[in-house]
């Protein structure tokens, strides 16, 4: 896993943490939670820094390029190398150095320099804990930290109050997400777990690769899950799905498709588009379809197993069915019971 990869990923479990016990127990995250009055937890401390500096930048409208936010932070230079890291954040006589891998994205060198930004408010808020990590002989690398400045970078490039006015505008589908990401000048996935963690769009993504003639998921990012790669997901007759028509043609498509998630089947609206000959991305709306038994693989149309049922206990939480001139009773798998 590269380390754009472990970024974005520790950002989702970020959303997965969300509305639960702050996880963040090191000594950065807590000093930088003592810094600032009101705070409820680190995320809340990180937030705040990054909103201010939104605010202290007079930007108020996309794109905010973190460029815009180095001479607020005492950063004296931004300096693209040749490097094997994205970046790293140098403290100098009187403020920072930033240097970026210059062969990065545009986008990707972006998320980069803000989480590097980031970075400075832990000089600022717990100065003792973070110069004294650059006198030791071994490297200091906090999680929590890195953590923490995923989140700050997020929100210095997409502010979460003008974020979610935009992004509640556009439909949930991939031409949307890519319209948000060129109007934020942020990476798909990184824009992605941004919609997920403030809970916009109630949507799923799949990024599918395509090695040969067989589809792969490279990763699945779901509400409430977060983002996971290399998830244990199929697609249930590949030579004749959406997805495989949208790899082979460039078309975008939307349709129906059998997917197998976790041995578990689910029968999903899903729209795609081909971002390039060998990456698919999907969307898949949430909504209700009808109960049946599960599918076997082939060619043929298959029925619907639902994503989410009915109930069918009256309220009782259990349902009952004849078979073989017998009466059963079976969990009703409803989430919401009917009430009289």
């Amino acid at each position: 896993m590269n380390g754009l990869m472990k970024r974005e990923q520790k950002t989702a479990d970020y959303s997965n943490r969300k509305g639960r016990k702050s996880a963040f127990s090191s000594p950065l995250a807590l000093g930088l939670l003592a810094a600032v009055p009101g705070a409820k937890d680190p995320v809340d401390a990180i937030l705040w820094h990054a909103g201010a500096l939104v605010i202290e930048s007079g930007i108020t409208e996309p794109p905010y390029a973190p460029a815009s936010y180095a001479p607020l932070r005492n950063v004296k230079e931004i300096v693209h190398r040749d490097m094997e890291i994205d970046g790293r954040l140098i403290p100098n006589a009187g403020g920072f150095i930033i240097e970026l891998r210059k062969d990065r994205s545009h986008e990707r060198k972006n998320f980069t320099l803000a989480h590097e930004l980031a970075h400075t408010f832990f000089y600022e808020s717990v100065p003792s804990i973070k110069y004294r990590s650059l006198t030791s002989l071994h490297p200091h690398h906090d999680a929590d930290e890195e953590t923490l400045c995923n989140i700050a970078a997020a929100e210095m490039l997409m502010p979460s109050p003008v974020f979610s006015k935009i992004a509640k505008d556009y439909s949930a589908t991939p031409r949307s997400l890519q319209e948000l990401s060129r109007l934020f000048e942020t990476s798909l996935t990184a824009t992605i777990v941004h919609l997920l963690r403030l809970g916009i769009w109630n949507t799923t993504f799949i990024l599918w690769k395509l090695k040969g003639e067989k589809i792969g998921a490279s990763w699945l990012a779901q509400p409430r899950s977060g983002l996971v790669h290399s998830p244990m997901l199929e697609i249930l007759n590949p030579q004749v799905s959406s997805v495989y028509h949208t790899f082979k043609t460039g078309d975008a498509t939307t349709n129906t498709e059998w997917l197998c998630l976790n041995r578990g089947y689910k029968f999903c609206p899903i729209h795609s588009i081909r971002l390039n000959n060998k990456m698919v991305l999907s969307v898949i709306t949430q909504q209700s379809v009808s109960q049946c038994p599960p599918p076997a693989k082939s060619g043929s149309t298959l029925p619907a197993l639902p994503m989410e049922y009915d109930c069918a206990c009256d309220g009782t939480g259990w349902r009952l069915f004849s078979k073989d001139s017998r009466t059963y009773a079976a969990r009703c798998r409803a989430s919401h019971h009917k009430t009289h």
